[in-house]
């Protein structure tokens, strides 16, 4: 995976960036939940795609509703699949 067209990505994404596809897969967060996961996203997407994403996902699981917690980790498991 190219790191640097990751980083730009990432550099631009925004909060309805996320909510837009969240919404486009059935997820529909509250605000905090969008502030929480943007968050993660902005400041933890190296740690997804190289290190130990479970220590991020338990922690995420402590941050948000239960129901999108569960939700996400399923779109998780299904795009780590994919691209490993």
């Amino acid at each position: 995976m190219n790191i640097y067209l990751v980083e730009k990505y990432i550099n631009k994404i925004t909060k309805n960036d996320i909510n837009n596809f969240a919404l486009s897969k059935g997820v529909k967060m509250t605000e905090h939940d969008l502030d929480v996961i943007y968050n993660h996203v902005k400041n933890d997407y190296k740690t997804f795609i190289y290190g130990n994403q479970r220590a991020i996902l338990d922690q995420l699981k402590e941050e948000v509703e239960l129901g999108t917690y569960n939700q996400i980790e399923l779109l998780f498991i299904q795009y780590k699949d994919k691209f490993n």
